[in-house]
Parts: structure tokens; sequence; C-alpha cells
């Protein structure tokens, strides 16, 4: 069962049947944290910011009576003064994505850098996660080395493809995920190595991509 596009809908929906008067959720995601959930949450009325919080006032003020409208706004509350009037009589929902997760019974590491990290990797899962029972994010969030395998697959394996033949397009596309690569540890170790194997062109684009410095100079290479 896809557990995160299910929950979503549930905590708004839950506001709704509180009380008739609970009609309007204001979303805010300053940091687009689920961001690449909302094409996937079909199961409530949701109205995305499109760059006029006026358009967007002027829609809350015409809509239906009763009508249940979640209104995705990527930004702080402070920055949406135009929808104020509706604050009062709407609920702010401003939980940073890892609150949420929580609030649904999911554990974080124990260790804070471990949780920091994890939580930085969380956008990225949940994109991961849309066709995803409760148990991809109970094994992901148990351990780093786990979700940053979920996204960027073995590092081992990316290596130990390259080395097997000519197919760099997957090594290339892992090594994009710079954010990750650098912070994996097999990386600090197996940088001299892709230096000394990879062709001229393929050393610019490391250097390009991974921007940890190198401990050792480029080395001669002529084809």
């Amino acid at each position: 069962m896809p557990w995160l596009i299910q929950a979503l809908p549930q905590q708004f929906q839950s506001y709704f049947d509180s009380a008739d008067s609970h009609t309007v959720v204001l979303w805010f995601d300053p940091e687009r944290e689920y961001e690449a959930l909302l094409p996937h949450l079909a199961a409530v009325t949701l109205w995305r910011y499109d760059g006029s919080l006026l358009r967007l006032r002027y829609r809350l003020r015409g809509r239906a009576a009763g009508e249940k409208t979640v209104v995705y706004l990527p930004m702080r509350p402070e920055d949406a003064e135009v929808l104020r009037p509706f604050f009062a009589t709407s609920l702010p929902f401003t939980d940073r994505f890892y609150k949420f997760l929580r609030r649904q019974g999911l554990d974080f590491p124990d260790d804070s850098q471990v949780a920091h990290e994890l939580r930085a990797l969380l956008p990225r899962l949940a994109a991961r996660s849309v066709s995803k029972g409760r148990e991809f994010w109970t094994y992901n969030l148990a351990n780093l080395e786990r979700a940053r395998e979920t996204l960027i697959g073995s590092f081992d394996d990316a290596l130990l493809r390259f080395l097997a033949g000519p197919a760099t397009e997957s090594l290339i596309g892992a090594l994009e995920e710079r954010t990750l690569c650098c912070q994996h540890p097999a990386f600090v170790y197996k940088r001299r190595l892709f230096c000394l194997i990879l062709h001229d062109r393929l050393f610019a684009c490391l250097a390009h991509l991974v921007t940890i410095p190198m401990p050792f100079p480029r080395p001669n290479y002529t084809p």
C-alpha cells in the first residue's frame, strides 16, 4: 500500500471531519520537502501556489460553501500576509517532513548527527516512496547507509560495473548525486583508484562533480 500518500490526506481529513467549519488547510512548505508528493495526492482537493497570492485569495473567497480545500504554499506563513484573513479559520499545516514522520510513529536514530543527515535525505526518499508501504520508511530511517544506498545504489557495485566494461553512464549518473557521494565513506578511499583509471575527460567531469578537495595531484595520463 502507498503509505505516505495515504497518511498525508488522512492528516488533513481528520481536521475537516472535526467540525463543519473546518474547510481549508494552508499547507506551508518553505523548503519544498513535500513537493514531489503533490502529483500523487488525488484524495484531496489540492490547490498549488502559482505565483500569485492574490489569485489564491480570490479563489478561496469564491469557492463553494463547505468545499474542503488544501492550499499548498512553498513559503513561510509570514510570507503569505495576503492570506492572513484565512489564518484564523483555517488549519495552518507547518510540520517539517521529519516532524510529520515522527507524528506517524516513525523513529529516527538516537545519534543527532546521523538523524540530521537523514533529515536532509527525506525529500528524495519521499519521491522514491510514493508506491511503497510504511516498511520502506522503517527500513531507511533505521540506518543512514541504507538510505543512501536506496537513493544512489551500492557504490561498490557502480565501481565494479565500470571496471567490467565501457558502460560509464551509470557511474556518472551516480556521481551526479554529489551531495550524497561526497558524504559516502567509500568514496574517500576510492578517489585515488578513479583518478588512476579514468580517461582524461572523465577525470575532468569528476573534478567538476565532486567538490571535496583531492589530497593528491592529478596523475599524468597519456591515452
